[in-house]
């Protein structure tokens, strides 16, 4: 069910899913009529005989009727794995309404909005398909198809009943999942009992085993292997045999106390070897500790002889001298080396404590630069220790200068700051709008002098200033400080103007969204607005044009031709050069789809703004373009990979001006440029 909705046998929708792909549909178009049915919830105890009576009904596929011709070519040479019923049905016949008495199959459904409903409620309303619902056996005597909610069918003497059937019918599976779920429980049940059924029977097969063991250990034993009375008898009389023999034969009592004495002393020979053994080890081990040491004091020496050239100061040696005395008696020399030891040990504490109180000292140092950070923020500047040159000139300068004077050092520079820096920007904003305006006022009166559209009217480019409440009260705080003076001011005076400057600046860097507001607040570019204004020989604006929606393909690129000529022209030169600082413009295929005026027109802009136009175009497409251009060349390439370029002259005969033959590697047989 994975992917779809409703309880259709997965077979045939696999089988439906084929179909579909191979006539280029979605399952969903071939629906199965049991999936566009549902039984009604209060009629749910008659699911069992619905899905009997409706058993072929529910599994028949719909067809659009205009496709089934076609569908039934497609599917004909497929191999289906399974059999499947459909049917065509005309979707745009008038088809009755159908049965809606719920003593019958057809009143206890419903049905689900499709193209297909309403040949589906007289499908299933019809004869021979619907059947009249009774309660008792003795009901299903009588006219047309009948059954009772156990599933028994009679259709006059014709009757038929029993047997287990998939459920299909239904909009969706939730009911079927709950089936699922139920029956995994119930079989979960049944796993756990079949489980503890082969858990007893395991054991019982562990038990009879150990049981078949022990009687085949009985069924093998002898009685007088397991009888320890007579083994006992037994071994009591070898015992006494063998007291016997010995006591007849001199020769085997010198033997066995020959045997005896062997065995003592053999005794002895394991013993004294077993400490023999014992004390070559202690040798061994002896032996290995004395190489170690050995070994250990030629590296003492190699060190000490490698460090010969050591030299300790005279304060050093002294102190070595004085730690010692308190560590060890100076005088003892075999206590040497262990009060060496216990110098060095003294050494390493006394350098730890050291470091320790190094470590304070720089932390506390440190936290001395953070605090000045905090009050007088220096870029250059970190609260580490390794600027404490740095900040010691500091100190000096504050001590050397005294901290009035610092105070008012700082208070001037704070005017010359203000000063050097916002009065300049203030005054950028305005002279950097009046630029802009400046290099446009030559552009307009060129593009006075170009016609421009089908009523060959002029173009004007406007600037309009933009009302923007944050950039107004930016700029206005802008000129507030750059026209403040603190001189003479008090600390508390000139500390509120350095707060209120470093707020003004914090505006340059990003809001609280994250986003940068310094481009927002500084780029004039983004307080202006620029349109062309389209307007007649009477200076009346004829139309405002701040983007191309609206326009035709044609306006659409005239207005385009001007604007971009415009820009070029402010960003490249003005009025006062015939020619703009780069004149030669390029434009592959430019104007093809344009015709003759049009294409007259915005040629006449780019020439009229100063520019040279370079146009390539195909062979076929220039036609338009030639009227207007001082020279036409012709390029071309032979089928042996060389091309020509020829010059043709308009108005008359084409004359060849020039032809070069130029080879052409890697090109031959390409399209002719």
């Amino acid at each position: 069910m994975p992917g779809r909705a409703g309880r259709m046998d997965p077979r045939l929708h696999e089988v439906r899913v084929r179909i579909a792909a191979e006539a280029g549909l979605v399952p969903e178009d071939l629906p199965f009529l049991g999936e566009l049915i549902e039984v009604r919830p209060e009629e749910a105890r008659w699911r069992g005989a619905i899905e009997t009576v409706l058993h072929g009904t529910a599994r028949l596929m719909l067809i659009d009727a205009d496709r089934l011709e076609e569908i039934s070519r497609i599917i004909d040479p497929l191999r289906l794995e399974h059999r499947i019923n459909f049917t065509g049905v005309d979707l745009a016949a008038a088809h009755p309404e159908g049965n809606a008495d719920p003593a019958w199959i057809s009143g206890k459904l419903a049905y689900k909005d499709s193209p297909f409903t309403g040949w589906i409620r007289s499908r299933i309303s019809a004869d021979g398909t619907d059947a009249l619902c009774v309660d008792s056996p003795e009901q299903l005597r009588g006219p047309g198809q009948r059954v009772t909610i156990h599933a028994q069918t009679r259709s006059g003497m014709r009757g038929a009943h029993g047997g287990r059937i998939r459920h299909v019918i239904g909009f969706t599976n939730t009911e079927r999942l709950a089936e699922i779920e139920a029956r995994l429980g119930e079989i979960d049940t049944v796993l756990e009992e079949l489980d503890r059924k082969r858990r007893k029977i395991a054991e019982e097969i562990t038990r009879l085993g150990r049981e078949r063991d022990a009687h085949r250990t009985v069924e093998s034993t002898v009685w007088r292997d397991i009888d320890p009375d007579g083994i006992a008898a037994e071994a009591q009389g070898l015992r006494d045999r063998r007291r016997e023999i010995l006591a007849s034969d001199d020769a085997l009592k010198k033997l066995r106390a020959e045997l005896e004495q062997t065995r003592a002393a053999l005794t002895e020979a394991e013993i004294e070897e077993r400490v023999n053994r014992q004390q070559a080890a202690d040798l061994d081990t002896a032996y290995a500790a004395l190489i170690a040491r050995r070994d250990k004091g030629y590296t003492e020496i190699q060190r000490l002889t490698g460090q010969a050239g050591i030299t300790i100061t005279a304060e050093q040696k002294l102190l070595l001298e004085r730690e010692h005395a308190a560590v060890a008696d100076v005088t003892d020399l075999d206590g040497f080396t262990v009060g060496v030891r216990r110098l060095a040990a003294h050494l390493t504490a006394a350098h730890t404590a050291a470091l320790g109180r190094a470590q304070a000292a720089t932390d506390a140092l440190e936290a001395v630069f953070q605090r000045y950070q905090d009050h007088y923020k220096d870029p250059n500047l970190s609260a580490s220790v390794e600027n404490y040159p740095a900040f010691k000139a500091i100190l000096d300068g504050i001590v050397t200068t005294g901290l009035h004077e610092r105070r008012a050092e700082w208070t001037r520079k704070l005017t010359i700051w203000s000063g050097q820096d916002l009065v300049p920007l203030a005054g950028s904003f305005g002279d950097a709008v009046a630029e802009i305006e400046d290099r446009l006022r030559p552009i307009n009166t060129i593009l006075s002098k170009l016609p421009f559209g089908a009523r060959r009217e002029r173009l004007r480019i406007d600037l309009r200033h933009l009302t923007r409440e944050d950039v107004r009260r930016f700029r206005k705080e802008l000129n507030a400080l750059a026209r403040l003076d603190v001189e003479g001011s008090d600390d508390a005076n000139v500390q509120k103007v350095f707060d209120r400057l470093k707020a003004f600046m914090l505006q340059l860097g990003t809001d609280a969204a994250g986003k940068a507001t310094r481009d927002h607040l500084l780029d004039v570019r983004r307080h202006i607005e620029i349109t062309a204004v389209a307007y007649d020989s009477d200076g009346r604006d004829r139309a405002t044009f701040a983007a191309l929606g609206g326009k035709s393909g044609g306006e659409s690129r005239e207005l385009v031709a001007f604007i971009v000529g415009a820009a070029l022209r402010f960003q490249l030169g003005d009025d006062e050069n015939v020619r703009p600082r780069f004149a030669p413009v390029f434009l592959d295929e430019g104007f093809v789809k344009a015709d003759g005026e049009f294409t007259g027109r915005s040629v006449m802009a780019w020439k009229g703004l100063g520019f040279q136009l370079l146009v390539g175009a195909p062979y076929d497409k220039f036609t338009s373009l030639e009227p207007h251009a001082d020279l036409v060349l012709h390029m071309s390439k032979s089928a042996k990979g060389y091309s020509a370029v020829t010059a043709l002259v308009p108005d008359g005969p084409r004359m060849p001006g020039f032809a070069v033959p130029v080879p052409v590697g890697g090109y031959e047989g390409g399209d002719a440029e």
